[in-house]
Formats: structure tokens, C-alpha cells, sequence
């Protein structure tokens, strides 16, 4: 099925609005701001995100990038997966080394994830390390809280109707092949990025042209304020004027 360009603006808009609840509840808006891109994944590697280390955005902002893989899963999976990469961005923004040389999560990722409210599993593999999941409870707290459109993430993950495992009859008795959806062009993330940060500017255009109404208003009022002022001190300046002619 193909993607229409509002379900991909829309895609786009519900990460971005995920990583700002995230960032306000359980990051204290400690964290900057990060452009969230979705790609195809490496070949044969069973990535769900990363988090670039350096800024890439015009050399302004750092990146999220979620893998094609993850939308195999939920809206849960899908929120864990971009809360995980939420963890690498705090510690790549406080100086913490969380990361090994050869991509295994160590000790300080443990610490900080479980200090934001992840769950974090004992790795299987030394090589790999620490891994993090959503608890029942967390899940329940951000998807009935945060206002978030998670059906715009339903939609996409069931927009291929296509099973995620090919049947094992047909497989040769193997382990079944797990597939993953097409994730959105290029060109089509270019375009809903764009459309996004053009709907950013206009809105704080709006609110530009809020303020400036104001403080036009408040200017007229303070003009006011000071004409009253000067035509009340000159008015008894009349008045004492005339009292000392009397005199």
C-alpha cells in the first residue's frame, strides 16, 4: 500500500510530538531538539534506532533515526524504541560515556535508563549489553496522558497488510523470516520534514504577530497613560497659575 503524504506528515508530526512529551515529563525539557528520521534497515542487522553523536542537520541538530524493523512491532515497541534512543541522547548531551566501542550498552545507559522509567533486560549477550522495554504501567501512563495520536502509528504498522512472518509450511521447516515493511521514501520524509517545519514557522509567525500586536496595544496605552499624565500636570499648572494671580 502506498503512502500518502499526509499519513507520512502525520507520521512525522506524531514523533515529534512523542519526543516533546517525553522530553517534558520524564526529561524535564532537559533535552534539545532532535530531528527524527525513518530508514530502511542495514543489511542483515536487527536495528530498531540509533542516535547520532554529532549534529548532522546543518550541523544544528542531532538525529534520531528509526530503522524499518521497529514498525514490525506496535505502538509500544515503537515508543520504546524512540524513549531508548531519548537515553543515548541525554547521555551524548551530559558527556556520559554509555556506549562501547563495539556498540554494547554498558553500566551508565543501565543507570540512566532505569533513572527515566525504562525497564532494562540482563543482556543475552555480552557483546550486546543492556537492552530496554516499556513496563505495562509506563505504556498505560503515556499513551492515556500525553495526548499523543497513536492511531497515526496503528495505521502506518497496519498499512501493509502484509503478515510479518512468512508461513513456516512454505519455509522449509525453518525459522520463519520476519519482513519488514516499506518504510517511507526519501523523498517523501524530505517533503513531510519540510511541510513540518514550514507549519513550525507559520505558527510561530502567528504568535509573532500576537506579541507584536500587544505590545502595540501596550505602546498605545502607555502613549495614553503619559498624555493624561502631561495634560493633568499642565492643567495644574493652570490651576496654580490662576490661584497665584488671585493672590
Amino acid at each position: 500500500m502506498e503512502n500518502k503524504l499526509i499519513d507520512s506528515t502525520n507520521l512525522i508530526k506524531t514523533f515529534n510530538d512523542l519526543h516533546a512529551y517525553l522530553n517534558e515529563k520524564h526529561f524535564k525539557n532537559k533535552l534539545g531538539k532532535a530531528v527524527i528520521t525513518i530508514v530502511s534497515n542495514p543489511k542483515n542487522k536487527r536495528v530498531f534506532g540509533h542516535y547520532t553523536n554529532h549534529p548532522v542537520w546543518n550541523e544544528k541538530y542531532h538525529e534520531i533515526v528509526l530503522h524499518g524493523l521497529v514498525f514490525n512491532g506496535n505502538p509500544a515497541k515503537v515508543t520504546a524504541t524512540l524513549f531508548h534512543e531519548m537515553i543515548h541522547q541525554y547521555c551524548s548531551e551530559n558527556n556520559i560515556h554509555d556506549v562501547e566501542s563495539n556498540g554494547r550498552h554498558n553500566k551508565n545507559f543501565k543507570k540512566h535508563a532505569e533513572e527515566f522509567g525504562l525497564t532494562v533486560l540482563k543482556p543475552n549477550n555480552k557483546n550486546i549489553g543492556y537492552k530496554t522495554e516499556l513496563d505495562e504501567k509506563l505504556w498505560n501512563d503515556i499513551s492515556t496522558n500525553s495526548n499523543i495520536d497513536f492511531k497515526v502509528l496503528e495505521d502506518y504498522i497496519n498499512s501493509f497488510n502484509v503478515d510479518k512472518f512468512k508461513n513456516s509450511n512454505t519455509n522449509n521447516g525453518q525459522k520463519p523470516v520476519e519482513k519488514t515493511p516499506k518504510p517511507l521514501g526519501k523523498k517523501d520524509l524530505e517533503i513531510a520534514s519540510l511541510k513540518f517545519e514550514v507549519e513550525e514557522l507559520l505558527e510561530r509567525i502567528k504568535i509573532l504577530e500576537i506579541e507584536n500586536e500587544y505590545l502595540k496595544k501596550q505602546d498605545k496605552f502607555n502613549k495614553e497613560i503619559i498624555s493624561n499624565y502631561e495634560n493633568k500636570k499642565a492643567s495644574d499648572n493652570n490651576l496654580k497659575d490662576l490661584e497665584e494671580i488671585e493672590l
